[in-house]
């Protein structure tokens, strides 16, 4: 039976928004922190390590492992300084641009590793829960794949009892301050975990259950596999974007094309000498534009257009990517010569 989770979602109807930039540097401030080596391991550090032990990493990936987490207030900076960041050999604060401050943690000492394996704490059994299968885990994926969202109903969940609860207020308090209040998704990546009647007896499903005030769980719909647990302060609501704009629309304005890709954005193709393409790589020229708030697709100019600005990148699948080369070489003369 499936009655512990909700038997709805929620709908959300927005206009479409135009996508807006971070600046370059999105992060000022930096502080590097002295920082000694544990002697202990508290529950709260023993989860925070977990991932990193789980997946079986090499010594350089430990090196290399980092961990960020946000600080509200200075209760919370003081708990991930004085529990969670002595295990990590590099600790730095820095200031993002909405004045919150970040703990940035990196290198998992090697004395913390020993540590964690000789550790036993309340969060063990949520960590081995989490962590079904230890080492790392190769995942086959399809090019593409279905992933269903199932809001979890923690009202129907049973309640998780540890012997020392008293172990886990640390870990409690963190993922509330840090996430839950703060307005921030708190992910996590089980592994070995099935999309089954019996997951209701997951002892990480039931502690999380117990503070958490929304938990969905994302599945694949092909294997059943659970490929995400999403903690945070309400339920999800599915956006149904109501557009103004037909994504893939193409315009012709003197020797250059223009691809509206959605959200306010434009690609901008100089024609003028460009050979036929057989990778995107292969145009000479294509530049990335932004809408004005109150100018549509079928006013834009790019020559009073704003850019944005270089440095970044936009994903497509494939066959969206070949769509677009095909429109390229449509508009490209067939008696194209190089100094045309």
């Amino acid at each position: 039976m499936f009655d512990w989770l909700k038997p709805y979602s929620l709908i959300e109807f927005r206009e479409e928004e135009r996508r807006t930039f971070p600046p370059s540097r999105f992060r000022f401030g930096k502080k590097e922190i002295a920082n000694k080596t544990a002697d202990i391991m508290t529950a709260l550090g023993q989860y925070f390590t977990a991932a990193a032990m789980a997946m079986g990493l090499s010594e350089q990936e430990y090196e290399h492992m980092v961990v960020d987490l946000s600080a509200p207030d200075e209760d919370t900076k003081r708990l991930i300084l004085a529990e969670i960041a002595p295990h990590f050999t590099r600790v730095q604060q820095n200031m993002e641009d909405d004045d919150t401050t970040v703990i940035q943690m990196q290198g998992l000492r090697q004395e913390s590793k020993a540590l964690f394996a000789r550790t036993v704490t309340e969060a063990l059994p949520i960590i081995k829960d989490l962590y079904r299968h230890p080492g790392r885990q190769e995942r086959q994926y399809k090019e593409r794949r279905t992933i269903l969202h199932y809001p979890v109903d923690t009202g129907r969940l049973k309640p998780y009892e540890p012997e020392q609860p008293e172990e886990l207020e640390g870990l409690k308090k963190l993922l509330t301050k840090a996430f839950i209040e703060s307005g921030k998704e708190f992910n996590i990546i089980p592994s070995g975990w099935s999309f089954d009647a019996e997951l209701c007896e997951s002892p990480a499903l039931r502690f999380f259950g117990s503070f958490v005030p929304a938990i969905g769980l994302y599945v694949d719909d092909d294997t059943l596999e659970v490929v995400m647990l999403q903690l945070t302060g309400q339920d999800m609501k599915h956006p149904v974007i109501l557009r103004k704009e037909k994504p893939g629309q193409t315009r012709i304005v003197d020797s250059f094309l223009y691809f509206y890709l959605s959200e306010g954005l434009v690609y901008v193709i100089d024609l003028r000498g460009q050979a036929p393409i057989e990778q995107w790589k292969d145009l000479k020229s294509c530049l990335l534009f932004q809408l004005d708030p109150d100018t549509r697709f079928s006013e834009f100019d790019h020559t009073s257009g704003v850019q944005v600005r270089e440095g970044i990148s936009l994903l497509f699948k494939q066959d969206t990517i070949r769509g677009m080369m095909e429109t390229v070489n449509r508009y490209i003369q067939p008696d194209w010569r190089p100094d045309r």
